[in-house]
């Protein structure tokens, strides 16, 4: 039935197009998880469609048992690893067919919250109920303008598994907040360019309305807005195109993102590192070699926003780190 209430609403758009000389695009909003895309006639519904919008978002919430995220980008180490971005997006190209070219990634501009009867910790129990003291204005599921208005309230980490950022209660508050930021939402459409994506939907775009001061009305800026649009506009995929093979080398920045410098920590000392750090246009800033180092430093002297950082060890191995640099 679904596959045909589609195509009735195609057929009937094409005809009103030919009396009113205009285009009419037809789009869907599908769930991320797999029992939700086995209701589909993928091949089916695929032509009837102008872009196919996967919902990849409330994964993981108040009504878990466990603290997980939200909308993760990459597996978590605990819970569904299928609930995240990235396998819900390679299994609908993969074992349903779909083009990456009609496929949207969803994007949230909110968060969830999950409270404890102690201290909360990632992965770690809940009472299966949001905070809806702290979050009351959005019954514990905040938008992200009010997630930046109560974040000294909290601790900040970040989850390298899954690639989101989560917030812990500080003084006895015990809330586990999973959210996306501006690094997390980078990284995110960094992944839709590499996939070749149509695009990304966001829920919901007024979340990322910062105001200049509370209840003004007046916008000061749209940083996760911002950030989709500077990523989309300037980020080349051949960068992540890696020209010596890659192994399991053990690298951490820290910290990142940052402000203008990161250190770079190596498992072991190697023989010969060379550095090649690119801005999000895509511009080589620096070409470094190292020689007998473990760790080095990164200055990041350009402006606010993401940098690829590539590391040639010993001229055998090759790898690509993703680095945020915030405004001073």
């Amino acid at each position: 039935n679904y596959t045909l209430l589609l195509r009735a609403i195609r057929q009937a758009l094409d005809a009103h197009a030919v009396n009113t000389n205009r285009t009419y695009l037809l789009t869907t909003c599908i769930g991320a998880a797999r029992a939700r895309m086995v209701d589909v006639e993928w091949q089916a519904i695929s032509p009837l469609v102008d872009a196919i919008n996967l919902m990849s978002y409330d994964f993981f919430g108040a009504w878990d048992q466990v603290n997980n995220h939200n909308a993760a980008l990459t597996a978590p180490a605990v819970g569904d690893t299928t609930f995240n971005m990235q396998a819900a997006v390679e299994y609908l190209i993969q074992h349903y067919g779909v083009s990456s070219q009609k496929l949207n990634a969803g994007v949230a501009f909110y968060g969830r919250s999950q409270t404890t009867t102690a201290t909360p910790t990632l992965y770690g129990p809940s009472t299966g109920q949001g905070d809806q003291s702290t979050f009351a204005a959005d019954l514990g599921t905040p938008l992200y303008y009010n997630i930046l208005a109560n974040i000294n309230r909290f601790s900040t980490h970040w989850d390298a598994a899954a690639q989101v950022p989560y917030l812990i209660g500080n003084n006895g508050l015990n809330t586990f907040l999973s959210y996306d930021d501006e690094r997390s939402i980078g990284l995110k459409a960094a992944y839709i360019v590499d996939k070749n994506l149509q695009g990304a939907i966001i829920w919901e775009l007024t979340g990322d309305y910062i105001e200049t001061t509370p209840g003004s009305g007046q916008i000061s800026g749209t940083p996760l807005a911002d950030t989709l649009n500077q990523v989309f506009c300037n980020y080349s995929p051949v960068l992540s195109q890696q020209q010596l093979p890659s192994t399991a080398v053990a690298i951490q920045a820290y910290p990142n993102p940052t402000t203008g410098q990161t250190q770079l920590q190596l498992d072991a000392p190697c023989d010969k590192v060379e550095l090649l750090l690119y801005n999000a246009l895509g511009q080589k800033i620096q070409h470094r070699i190292f020689r007998g180092v473990k760790d080095l430093t990164v200055n990041l002297e350009g402006a606010a926003g993401l940098y690829f950082v590539t590391l040639r060890i010993d001229d055998q191995r090759e790898e690509t780190l993703t680095l945020f640099k915030h405004a001073p």
